[in-house]
């Protein structure tokens, strides 16, 4: 696929296709490549200097947007996750990255209903940037899961309202427990 597609490309797109090939496999490559806005999403990410990295023996996905060692951002994939949710996770976690706005809480500068709240929002609105990542697979041709599916369905039937409504009863791949707890208690320790 990348061969095909050198031509057309530039080399630095070419450069970090490859970069995501070694790190994430080539079947990811090849489904990223049907998707015009996380192929976007990526040059951004390269641009910014964000880390992306796979994780051993995990099927789950996390970013932060700073750290002592990563300071442009960090993007965590796992690689037990399927070709596609992999993907899905890199749309996902790249919404956070570059487009999220939920700060870091601070007990001085927001209540933690506040930051619950923004945190919930931005949370929805990445799943709505990986639903529309998902809408466009699914017009190239590529299959989804269920889970993927009803995202779809739902952002199609009524757009980000329907997605907040199926969010609060989704649970944070992280914890394990419903996204406001996950945010609640991010605010907890952060005392």
């Amino acid at each position: 696929m990348l061969s095909r597609n050198r031509k057309t490309m530039n080399n630095a797109a070419v450069e970090e296709l490859q970069d995501l090939s070694r790190k994430l496999g080539e079947r990811v490559v090849r489904i990223i490549a049907s998707s015009p806005l996380l192929m976007r999403d990526i040059r951004r990410l390269y641009a910014r200097g964000v880390t992306i990295r796979r994780i051993n023996g995990r099927d789950r996905a996390y970013s932060r947007a700073h750290t002592r060692r990563h300071p442009s951002g960090l993007i965590c994939i796992g690689s037990q996750a399927s070709p596609m949710d992999k993907v899905l996770f890199l749309a996902h976690e790249a919404y956070h990255i570059l487009y999220g706005t939920t700060p870091n809480p601070n007990r001085r500068n927001i209540s933690r209903d506040c930051y619950v709240r923004m945190a919930l929002r931005e949370e929805v609105r990445a799943l709505v940037h990986e639903t529309k990542v998902a809408e466009e697979l699914w017009a190239s041709g590529h299959k989804l899961a269920f889970k993927h599916m009803t995202y779809l369905v739902s952002y199609l039937r009524g757009g980000y309202r329907e997605i907040s409504i199926l969010l609060e009863d989704e649970q944070s791949s992280v914890s394990g427990t419903s996204y406001r707890h996950y945010y609640q208690k991010i605010y907890d320790q952060a005392a």
